[in-house]
């Protein structure tokens, strides 16, 4: 699927928190409006010829909201069946604790996951770069399952 970005000026400013602002790398006076990015959004939807989207993400539930909160007639074309490689990785250390009496994964954070699982490269806090790192700790993942 193609790429789709857009740095979204925030509305408030004010009450951004500085470590938040610090470890995304942000400046909250930058980007578009939430309107602009809206209809970039459904224009690139058009141009792409994309009806529906299967969301995969690193706690999917996080995204979603922010997603249905600010682009609520955008977010109609997300299905509702998304794929969380979060809650996989738990799932998986349900399965590997049922077997062994241990987790596989210490904890389910996307930097602890991709070390585990050898996916190559930082965690960014970039939406792309972490959207694509979660797709990819999602299919190992389920090439784990498989292998079982």
């Amino acid at each position: 699927m193609p790429d789709f970005s857009a740095r979204i000026r925030a509305e408030h400013p004010e009450t951004a928190e500085l470590q938040a602002l610090q470890v995304n790398g942000l400046n909250p006076q930058e980007g578009i409006s939430r309107e602009e990015t809206a209809a970039d959004f459904r224009q690139w939807l058009v141009d792409c010829s994309i009806e529906k989207i299967i969301p995969v993400a690193h706690n999917l539930e996080f995204d979603m909201k922010f997603i249905r909160r600010t682009f609520p007639m955008e977010s109609k074309v997300f299905s509702h069946h998304g794929r969380d490689s979060m809650r996989l990785a738990l799932a998986v250390n349900d399965i590997v604790r049922r077997e062994s009496g241990e987790d596989n994964f210490p904890s389910v954070s996307l930097r602890v996951l991709k070390d585990a699982l050898n996916v190559a490269g930082e965690v960014t806090h970039h939406a792309v770069e972490d959207a694509k790192d979660a797709a990819t700790v999602y299919r190992r993942l389920t090439e784990m399952l498989t292998q079982a």
